[in-house]
């Protein structure tokens, strides 16, 4: 009987711990901005970081933006489409 009760604990918490991941996985939106909206949003912040000319840090500004935009409007989520500077539970915390 013990076995059986650790068995369905530890089944629970795999569960618990699998299905925010894999939802996370089938949202449109957390896809296109673990994708082409981080990749906008890295160059930006290298040009920044690397003091390039105000036309190259204004282009890919505008593109990171744009990016991430929409990929919070293609996310079926309320949370990832109405919070500013959120990944909206796309990428968990640290």
């Amino acid at each position: 009987m013990a076995l059986g009760v650790a068995v369905a604990a530890l089944v629970a918490a795999v569960g618990a711990y699998l299905v925010p991941h894999l939802v996370r996985a089938a949202d449109p939106g957390c896809m296109a901005y673990k994708g082409s909206g981080l990749d906008a949003y890295r160059a930006a912040i290298a040009d920044l970081n690397e003091g390039r000319p105000a036309v190259k840090l204004t282009a890919d500004g505008a593109r990171a933006v744009a990016e991430l935009r929409a990929a919070a409007s293609s996310s079926p989520r309320r949370a990832a489409s109405t919070r500013n500077g959120s990944s909206g539970g796309c990428i968990p915390p640290r």
